[in-house]
């Protein structure tokens, strides 16, 4: 075997027959390795000579590779998640980019999948839906050379809006206990905000403590709020709630 470029000059690695070459009819199909560290990142042309016992020697036809020793490299990434769909951003560095792929653990049906297979000015964006739930993606960047860097992700994607399906008080009168009713898997935070024309103040409510789990997948959660300040004024109120 025969390889190099003017630049940085020619190498040759003798083929092991025994070793490395198999029997296939009249033919030989012969496979080996070679160290082209020294021309990472060139360009080089490579050819096999042959020769037989009795001194007869043929040579193959010359075909030009890129060398590409050197892994991708991830300069930025970065990920948002909005309901089911997830964004993801990739700013890679690789002459020789081939793909980039991805496996989800948590998955219902695992197995690696395409996420980009070409980058524009290094950068790859894509939009991708996954169901409702908690995924843990391994992620590999691949160059056209087999060489590849990983990378990973853990987020959650709900698709389902939170419902707020009733308040009270409603009788027109406020003592200071207020009442919400929802609808929603994965609460975050729920809020009781009150106003009036003196300003407006936020009351955190405890999930745990002050929520009890319904029939049909709703919540009833009860607050108890200090309304001496307001005593004799007018107020609105309304609850804010905040999905996973």
């Amino acid at each position: 075997l025969k390889f190099g470029n003017t630049g940085s000059g020619f190498s040759s690695e003798a083929v092991d027959i025994n070793a490395e070459c198999q029997a296939d009819s009249d033919d030989f199909l012969c496979e080996t390795q070679a160290n082209l560290a020294s021309y990472d990142g060139e360009q080089i042309e490579y050819w096999f000579e042959l020769e037989d016992i009795a001194g007869n020697l043929v040579s193959s036809k010359k075909l030009a590779v890129d060398v590409d020793y050197t892994p991708p490299v991830i300069n930025d990434f970065n990920f948002l998640v909005n309901g089911k769909f997830v964004n993801f951003f990739f700013d890679i560095t690789e002459a020789h980019f081939q793909e980039i792929i991805y496996y989800d653990n948590l998955g219902s049906r695992p197995g690696w999948k395409q996420l980009c297979n070409k980058l524009i000015n290094g950068i790859c964006e894509k939009k991708i839906s996954f169901s409702d739930g908690e995924h843990e993606l391994d992620i590999k960047i691949i160059d056209k050379a087999g060489g590849f860097v990983e990378s990973s992700a853990f987020f959650f994607t709900d698709s389902k809006k939170p419902k707020i399906t009733r308040t009270g008080p409603k009788g027109g009168f406020a003592s200071g206990e207020f009442e919400v009713q929802l609808r929603e898997e994965n609460p975050e935070t729920l809020t009781l905000f009150v106003e009036n024309s003196g300003g407006t103040t936020s009351h955190p409510l405890n999930l745990e403590s002050e929520c009890i789990p319904q029939n049909g997948g709703k919540q009833t959660c009860t607050t108890s709020v200090d309304l001496s300040p307001y005593d004799g004024e007018q107020i609105e109120y309304w609850f804010e709630l905040v999905d996973r």
